[in-house]
């Protein structure tokens, strides 16, 4: 499998009812590679790789009530196994109450890869890339639960083959997404559905590493940030990061670079809107197991502040806050918290013939961390045993002034995935369970 194929997702539809109405079912696959001697050793099994968090994901308003028959709508994307290979599905929900029922019955189990994004308010809308299709299409959700392609254009222009990459709808008429075919940045009309330009990106990694985006674009203030990463032949990381800074309205490219940490492919934010950058889960890894090539990079999380142009000099040692144990996955926490993944202290000692299987085991605890004042890594209670392939989201529920923040407890032989509510982190809740390995839950209505 390619590189681009572990990064990305497998998006497919189906026809329900007459053909005019075009109306179809989306499958998404996120593919997890992390461990699995895939090529593209920075993907981990925990992240949403080709997925940007909704724009609003921590605003103080509520959405509007629903009308013209439409209730609550939830997007559930996940991954099952089997002998025969890996399938995605997608199926769409009208509430994440404990107890809700998630069924493949009712959803698309396709083969096939892109990127997917969310319009900032949850009005039904979300974007597909296609990889096996240099093509980009618009979805919006009907009452019934179902879907309709409202939109598409093609990318041949661009001088691509695919539609694979990190894409973000930043407004009503400005869509970006970082493709990973010629690493260049792809500006589209979300509303017109219209090729706008193509801007070139230098991803600024050493010449003996291969350059990658990382796995989460932010959108901060009138500009989108993502970082890059380098990896060597040896799979060893390059201890360098570039930010790469895009304004919305011009599609202008600057850059920010730190030597001294990288090997970071996730991102979140504080509640004053300053942007944390978090280091792949093998990473840690390969620094107890020796194998994290020279000049090795430090277990780091790096920090720029909101609307700055540069980095903080000074970078958060994550091995100092978990007592040199492994640790990484940065995800989105309410408030100024952020989750991680941490290898437990009675874990199978790593070697370097098990730390590709380590990452799957159930040799994990998620625990969490203060980023404005990082002083240690707490336990999150009720989830100190887990597979090293977890996820945190932030959804907003019904008139909800403030998103539910959950975290994804997967299975070790991913049969299930049991989704977790720890809005308050001292009385965590089993929301549902969800077949496969769950990979994203976002709010469409």
């Amino acid at each position: 499998m390619s590189a681009a194929s572990c990064l990305l997702r497998a998006f497919a539809r189906r026809v329900r009812g007459l053909a005019e109405t075009r109306r179809l079912w989306l499958s998404a696959l996120l593919v997890a590679c992390a461990g699995e001697g895939e090529a593209a050793p920075f993907v981990d099994a925990s992240t949403d790789v080709g997925m940007a968090p909704p724009a609003d994901a921590g605003s103080d308003a509520p959405p509007d009530a629903s009308t013209d028959g439409f209730g609550p709508q939830y997007l559930l994307v996940g991954v099952t196994r089997s002998p025969e290979g890996r399938s995605g599905y997608g199926t769409i929900v009208p509430s994440l109450d404990v107890g809700t029922e998630v069924s493949l019955e009712t959803a698309v189990v396709l083969p096939g890869l892109g990127s997917l994004a969310m319009e900032a308010e949850p009005e039904g809308v979300f974007y597909v890339g296609l990889a096996e299709s240099p093509r980009i299409q618009r979805f919006e959700s009907t009452p019934d639960l179902g879907v309709i392609m409202t939109g598409e254009f093609g990318l041949l222009a661009a001088g691509t083959p695919t539609g694979a990459g990190i894409m973000v709808i930043a407004n009503a008429r400005r869509g970006f997404l970082f493709n990973v075919f010629t690493r260049n940045l792809i500006v589209f009309d979300p509303l017109e559905m219209l090729l706008i330009e193509e801007v070139e990106v230098d991803l600024g990694q050493p010449d003996e590493a291969t350059p990658y985006y990382s796995n989460v674009a932010l959108i901060d203030g009138e500009r989108i940030v993502i970082t890059t990463l380098g990896v060597r032949r040896d799979i060893s990381l390059t201890p360098h990061t570039r930010a790469v800074f895009v304004d919305i309205e011009t599609a202008e490219v600057t850059y920010a670079d730190y030597d001294g940490c990288g090997g970071l492919t996730s991102a979140v934010k504080d509640d004053a809107g300053n942007l944390y950058f978090g280091p792949i889960l093998r990473h840690g890894s390969s620094l107890v197991t020796g194998t994290a090539g020279e000049p090795e990079s430090p277990l780091c999380v790096l920090r720029i502040a909101r609307g700055a142009t540069r980095f903080d000099p000074e970078l958060i040692d994550l091995f100092a806050l978990s007592g040199g144990r492994p640790a990484g996955v940065l995800t989105q926490g309410l408030g100024d918290t952020a989750f991680l993944l941490q290898r437990r202290a009675d874990a199978e000692p790593l070697t370097v013939d098990n730390i590709g299987e380590a990452n799957l085991r159930e040799e994990w605890s998620y625990v969490s961390l203060d980023l404005r004042n990082p002083v240690a890594l707490e336990p999150v209670p009720g989830l100190e045993r887990v597979a090293g392939n977890g996820i945190s989201l932030l959804v907003r529920e019904g008139d909800a002034a403030r998103p539910t923040s959950f975290l994804v407890r997967v299975a070790e032989d991913f049969s299930r995935s049991t989704v977790v509510d720890v809005t308050n982190p001292s009385e965590p809740v089993e929301r549902f369970v969800t077949p496969g390995s769950a990979s994203a839950v976002f709010r469409l209505r």
